[in-house]
C-alpha cells in the first residue's frame, strides 16, 4: 500500500458512531467521572484508584434526579463505553484509575473554573523561553526548541490568556451592574467598583511586563528564520511566530470589553449628580419595566408589588352641530380664461428652443476643443480662443457662454486641469477686453 493509504482522516474516524460515544460520553457518565476527579483533587479518593463501588456512587450522588437508584444494565453499560479512552481497569485488583485522555480533559475543566490567572507565571516561562532559544546555536536544537519547548509553552499561555478573560467579562459585568446604583449607598459603590478597577490595573500592569519576551522571541526567530533550509522547521517556525500575533489579538477583544465600562460609569456619576428626587423617579421606573408583566389578548400591563394600574380620564367636548344647506350660499363660478396660441406663436417657441439647442451644442463643442488642445499643448490661451470664436461665428454670446463654461467646469477637474486668471493683465480686441486667462494640464 502507499503512504497516501495511511494517512488519518480525522473527519471520518470522529464520526464514526463508535469513537464519538466513547469521546463525548452522556451527560450522566461525565458528571460521574468529574464527581471523582473532584474526590481525587481533595484526597477523598487516594492515589487515584478506586472501585467499582465508588463509580456507582459517582453515579448516584451526581444522577439522583433522573433515578432514585442506577440500573445495572445502564450502570454496565456505561462502565464499558467509559473505558475506552476514560478508565483503565485492573483487572487482578479490580480497580480503576483514570486514562490520560480522561484525566487531561478534567485537568482542563478545574483550570478553567478555577479562572487561575498569574501573569507573573507568564512572564517567568516568557523568560525561560526566549532563553532557551537564545542558547540555541545549531538547527537542530532550534528543531528541539520548536518540538518541545515551544509546545510545553503554548497550551499554559491559552490557558492564562481564557483566565484572564472570563476575569474581564466577570469583573465588567459587576461594574456594570453595580454602577447602575439601584441600591445601596453611593460612597460604598463607590469603593467597591474603585477595588475592582484596581484589580484589572494590576493585571494590566503584570500583563504588560509579562510579554516583553514574546517580542523579542519573534526577532530572534527573524534573524534565524533566513538560514533555515529544512521546509518542516521553516513550517514550525512559522507557527511560533504567528502565535505572538494571535494572542495580541486576543487581548485587543479584552481591551474593547474594558472599553464599554466606559459608558455605564458615564451613567453612574451622571446618577449621582442627579437630584435625590429624580434618582428615586428613576429606580421607580426600573423597577416597573423590570418586573411588569403583559397578560390576555388585550395585552393588559399588570405593575408589580400590586401597583394600581392608572387609569386616564380624557375630558370629551361637546359640539354644536349646525347643518348647512347647499343653496342656503351658493358658490359664485369663476370666469375660466382660455388661452389661445396661434401658429406663429408656436413656431417662434419652436424656433427659440432650436436655437438654445444649437447654442448648447456649439459650446459643448468648442469647450471640448480647448480642453483637448490643452492636454497636447499643456497650456492654451483662453483669452485667445474667445476672440477666435466671435471671428469664426459672429457670436459674442456663444464666445461668453463657453468661457462662463469653463470657468464653472474646471474647479471640479482640479485633478486634469489648473484654471488661471491674471487680472493683472488684459487682452483687448475689436474693442472688447477681458483678463488674461491660462489654462494648463496637470497629467
Amino acid at each position: 500500500m502507499s503512504q497516501e493509504q495511511f494517512l488519518f482522516d480525522f473527519n471520518k474516524e470522529v464520526q464514526k458512531d463508535s469513537n464519538f460515544k466513547a469521546l463525548f460520553p452522556g451527560d450522566q457518565s461525565l458528571r460521574a467521572m468529574l464527581w471523582i476527579y473532584g474526590k481525587t483533587i481533595t484526597g477523598a479518593i487516594p492515589n487515584d484508584r478506586f472501585s467499582e463501588e465508588v463509580i456507582f456512587n459517582a453515579f448516584q450522588e451526581t444522577n439522583h434526579e433522573v433515578y432514585q437508584r442506577v440500573p445495572a444494565s445502564n450502570f454496565n453499560a456505561q462502565i464499558s463505553d467509559l473505558q475506552k479512552f476514560y478508565l483503565r481497569y485492573d483487572e487482578d485488583e479490580q480497580i480503576y484509575t483514570f486514562r490520560d485522555h480522561g484525566k487531561s480533559i478534567f485537568k482542563t475543566v478545574e483550570t478553567t473554573l478555577s479562572g487561575n490567572f498569574n501573569p507573573t507565571e507568564i512572564e517567568i516561562i516568557c523568560t525561560k523561553l526566549k532563553a532557551d532559544l537564545t542558547a540555541c546555536q545549531t538547527t537542530e536544537e532550534l528543531e528541539v526548541w520548536t518540538r518541545l519547548h515551544f509546545p510545553a509553552f503554548e497550551p499554559n499561555m491559552n490557558t492564562q490568556v481564557d483566565s484572564l478573560d472570563r476575569y474581564i467579562h466577570t469583573t465588567v459585568s459587576s461594574i456594570r451592574v453595580t454602577a447602575q446604583l439601584q441600591s445601596g449607598n453611593a460612597i460604598e459603590t463607590l469603593k467597591d467598583i474603585d477595588s475592582q478597577l484596581e484589580k484589572l490595573r494590576q493585571y494590566n500592569t503584570e500583563l504588560k511586563a509579562a510579554f516583553s519576551s514574546m517580542k523579542e522571541i519573534n526577532q530572534e526567530l527573524n534573524k534565524r528564520i533566513h538560514s533555515i533550509n529544512d521546509s518542516s522547521l521553516l513550517d514550525k517556525v512559522e507557527r511560533v511566530r504567528q502565535f505572538f500575533p494571535h494572542v495580541k489579538y486576543r487581548l485587543g477583544l479584552i481591551d474593547k470589553r474594558l472599553d464599554r465600562l466606559q459608558p455605564r460609569l458615564r451613567q453612574f456619576f451622571s446618577a449621582l449628580n442627579k437630584p435625590l428626587f429624580n434618582t428615586q423617579v428613576e429606580k421607580f421606573l426600573h423597577l416597573l419595566l423590570t418586573h411588569s408583566q403583559v397578560e390576555g389578548a388585550q395585552k393588559n400591563v399588570v405593575f408589580p408589588l400590586e401597583i394600581q394600574a392608572i387609569r386616564i380620564f380624557q375630558p370629551t367636548p361637546t359640539f354644536t352641530y349646525i347643518q348647512r344647506k347647499d343653496d342656503l350660499f351658493p358658490p359664485i363660478p369663476r370666469k375660466r380664461i382660455r388661452t389661445e396660441h396661434s401658429p406663429s406663436i408656436i413656431q417662434s417657441i419652436h424656433k427659440g428652443l432650436q436655437e438654445k439647442i444649437v447654442l448648447q451644442r456649439d459650446i459643448e463643442k468648442y469647450v471640448k476643443i480647448i480642453l483637448n488642445d490643452c492636454l497636447i499643448k499643456q497650456e492654451v490661451l483662453l483669452s485667445n480662443y474667445f476672440f477666435l470664436i466671435i471671428e469664426e461665428t459672429k457670436n459674442v454670446q456663444l464666445a461668453v457662454r463657453v468661457a462662463h463654461s469653463l470657468i464653472i467646469r474646471l474647479p471640479y477637474k482640479r485633478e486634469e486641469f489648473n484654471f488661471i486668471v491674471d487680472k493683472s493683465n488684459t487682452v483687448t480686441k475689436n474693442g472688447i477686453t477681458i483678463w488674461e486667462m491660462k489654462i494648463s494640464s496637470c497629467r
